[in-house]
């Protein structure tokens, strides 16, 4: 038996370490591996990062997948945090003009940077968005869906049929919207 309260079983949506907890989760690693690829296929070398935060699972799995392909640690310097909001991305604009391609934690705030970088003149860096939204579709801007609609349908079945499972749901890396 799973972890259950009086208003019924948990269910996690990031990879727990337990076996005995159910969740649903988006595994980000193929989607992030094929989008960092990518940008060195592009010759990008200095990508700076938009974070919600510096600690989490996220901010955690992509710095790694990172040093895999690029063989060599982010530095700090790449790090952003404090991306939450798709306002946020246009606030940071100032602060991301000496790299040569962005990878942003959401298509919204990924298209204000965009709008950031057009409405300064100035060249545009690559950008990377995530969740696959339209505001990233409308710009066409590349993605990494990590098929949250699909998580979440999985933890509510999860939930209410009482299995112990772990689902991971793969994230992918889309180049043309």
């Amino acid at each position: 038996m799973g972890v259950t309260t009086k208003y019924g079983p948990i269910i996690l949506c990031h990879k727990p370490k337990s076996k005995k907890i159910a969740a649903s989760y988006a595994e980000r690693k193929i989607g992030y591996r094929n989008a960092l690829e990518w940008l060195q296929e592009q010759n990008c070398n200095n990508i700076g990062f938009l974070f919600a935060r510096y600690k989490s699972p996220t901010t955690s799995v992509t710095l790694q997948t990172y040093k895999e392909i690029y063989e060599e640690k982010v530095r700090d310097e790449q790090i952003k945090t404090g991306a939450v909001s798709s306002a946020d991305g246009y606030k940071l604009g100032l602060q991301l003009t000496q790299f040569d391609a962005i990878f942003a934690n959401s298509d919204d705030i990924a298209a204000n940077v965009w709008r950031w970088f057009e409405q300064q003149k100035i060249p545009k860096p690559v950008i990377i968005g995530q969740e696959s939204l339209i505001s990233g579709q409308v710009l066409n801007i590349p993605t990494v869906n990590n098929h949250f609609q699909q998580v979440g349908r999985c933890a509510f079945e999860l939930a209410t049929s009482k299995e112990i499972q772990q689902l991971a749901i793969k994230s992918e890396f889309i180049l043309n919207r």
